[in-house]
C-alpha cells in the first residue's frame, strides 16, 4: 500500500479480502522494482521459519535488503528524516467539521 497507494489485498467483502490473505492471493504491479518485489514476497513468506523478519537477524535482515540499499536506518531511529509528506493546516472552521470543504 505504501508503494502505489492501494491495500495489496481487495475484495469486495471483508471475507474476501481474509481469502486473499490467508491464501496468499497477491501479485505487484508490473511498475514495482525487482528489489521490492523481493522484498514483499519474502515478508509474505507462508513458512514462519522462512519468513524474513523472523529469521537470525530478525529486523536487520529486513534492513540489509537491496530495496533499502542507501537508506540511513540511524537518521530513522534519531527521528531526523524529514517527513515525506506534510499535509496541510487544517483552519478553525474545516477542523470543527472534521474536514476540509468541498
Amino acid at each position: 500500500e505504501m508503494l502505489d497507494g492501494e491495500p495489496a489485498f481487495q475484495g469486495n467483502s471483508e471475507i474476501e479480502v481474509y481469502a486473499k490473505i490467508t491464501r496468499l492471493q497477491y501479485s505487484c504491479p508490473s511498475f514495482f522494482s525487482d528489489p521490492a518485489v523481493d522484498l514483499i514476497a519474502r515478508l509474505l513468506e507462508p513458512i514462519a521459519e522462512k519468513r524474513l523478519g523472523n529469521l537470525l537477524h530478525g529486523s536487520a535482515d529486513i534492513q540489509a535488503q537491496p530495496y533499502f540499499e542507501g537508506f540511513d536506518f540511524q537518521m530513522l531511529y534519531d527521528e531526523k528524516l524529514p517527513a515525506p509528506h506534510i499535509p496541510p493546516a487544517m483552519n478553525a472552521e474545516t477542523s470543527k467539521r472534521g474536514g476540509s470543504k468541498r
